[in-house]
């Protein structure tokens, strides 16, 4: 009852009361029917204009009583109908002033806002807070320790020329996939609230995303680079010409398996946008990642032994450039002459059998084209440099649509998902 303001009761078409809330209890009082203790008014004074048809007299006396209830109120609730004003017990003074009066809040104001709403959803001090931390700091640092230890100690003999194309399989597919479930589980609970603030006119779309990936995208990084660190130098990874670490071998390997993981998650922020379920905005996009994979990773499949037509889609596919750069960097002008096992040498040659591969080089020659010997394919797949920049070209570019897809308004269809 505190939380109506008026209140109108008809029967069979005619009006019993209408008026102020607080009024009513009163008003009732004054003709003689008070509300008993302990009951609910607005459920008292409806049953008492109500018609009661369990028994033919009931029927009479109930419809007697309130066409008297009618003619009551046609005499005496002029004063009833006409009050508008608060109830005179009740103070409004404090919200004069409508507060939509004060304008919506700057962008500066909405972006701190969701900025810091984002860090606080991913506090540990809640069930909800710990999900968001492990998705986004801890899912892929454990999934690459597994890596690891099923990867440890691989060894230089021929044999670990296709455990080294699986490791970078492995860690491409699981990057995507990881980035996928981890999307798709903590975006959902931002959309919704974009959704409700942006109706109110809070915001829109644009600054809603950019401020989103301002979060997203340094918390994303640290994820990847403190992950991929544990395969890369845990498994030896880096250049053996390079006294110490390679720091730089792995920021080349850490960034481009993040540019994986930022275009993998602005691929389903974008499904996300359409789709009410997150479980079906991530089968989608997994489904579109294992085409990628399938096509262009050259890995499960060269890209020498592929139909043109598929070669030349590849062209368009992140995943292309990416493992392109992860082979190089662990392949080209590496790991010369290995052995079959511990004791039999391969001799400078790849026709002896069970040496397979003169060196890394050998290895790519099977799977991308590149002039080797003087020999020109006619068709250059890999170029470090180039395939490290296109791999972020990609990336900008669903971000970018993104940016465009939240700009331009949605059909009622997809809005009226988001209104509960």
């Amino acid at each position: 009852m505190p939380f109506l303001d008026r209140v109108s009761y008809l029967c069979l078409g005619d009006v019993v009361y209408t008026g102020s809330t607080r009024l009513m209890i009163d008003y009732f009082r004054s003709i003689g029917f008070p509300c008993p203790e302990l009951e609910n008014p607005l459920m008292y004074y409806l049953c008492l204009s109500t018609v009661d048809r369990r028994s033919r007299e009931r029927f009479i006396d109930s419809n007697n009583q309130i066409a008297a209830l009618v003619e009551k109120f046609k005499l005496e609730g002029g004063p009833y109908r006409k009050y508008s004003g608060p109830p005179p017990d009740m103070d409004h003074s404090e919200h004069k002033v409508p507060l939509s009066a004060y304008g919506r809040p700057s962008v500066f104001s909405a972006m701190t806002a969701i900025f810091g709403r984002a860090f606080t959803m991913m506090s540990p001090c809640s069930y909800m807070g710990i999900q968001q931390l492990f998705f986004r700091l801890l899912m892929l640092p454990a999934f690459f320790f597994l890596l690891w230890n099923f990867y440890w100690e691989i060894e230089d003999y021929q044999r670990s020329f296709q455990s080294r194309g699986g490791l970078i399989f492995n860690c491409v597919a699981g990057t995507a996939y990881l980035a996928t479930a981890a999307t798709s589980k903590t975006f959902a609970q931002h959309r919704t609230r974009y959704y409700h603030e942006a109706r109110e006119g809070l915001y829109r779309g644009p600054l809603f995303i950019t401020t989103y990936n301002l979060f997203s995208l340094p918390v994303s990084y640290i994820n990847v680079m403190a992950a991929s660190a544990i395969v890369f130098f845990g498994l030896g990874l880096g250049d053996t010409a390079v006294q110490g670490p390679d720091w730089m071998g792995w920021l080349i390997f850490g960034s481009v398996l993040w540019a994986v993981w930022a275009f993998v998650e602005q691929q389903t922020v974008a499904l996300m946008m359409v789709v009410k379920s997150s479980y079906s905005a991530a089968a989608a996009s997994i489904a579109l990642t294992t085409f990628y994979l399938l096509v262009a990773s050259a890995t499960l499949r060269s890209l020498v032994g592929l139909p043109d037509w598929l070669y030349y889609l590849s062209h368009v596919i992140v995943y292309r450039y990416v493992a392109a750069v992860l082979h190089e960097q662990t392949f080209l002008d590496k790991l010369p002459n290995l052995p079959v096992n511990a004791t039999s040498v391969c001799p400078d040659n790849n026709a002896e059998y069970g040496c397979r591969y003169r060196n890394g080089t050998y290895y790519l020659l099977e799977r991308y084209h590149f002039p080797q010997n003087g020999l020109d394919l006619g068709r250059q797949d890999l170029d470090l440099w180039s395939n490290f920049g296109l791999s972020f070209a990609f990336f900008g570019g669903m971000l970018t649509l993104n940016l465009i897809l939240y700009l331009v308004p949605l059909p009622a269809f997809i809005k009226s998902k988001f209104r509960d």
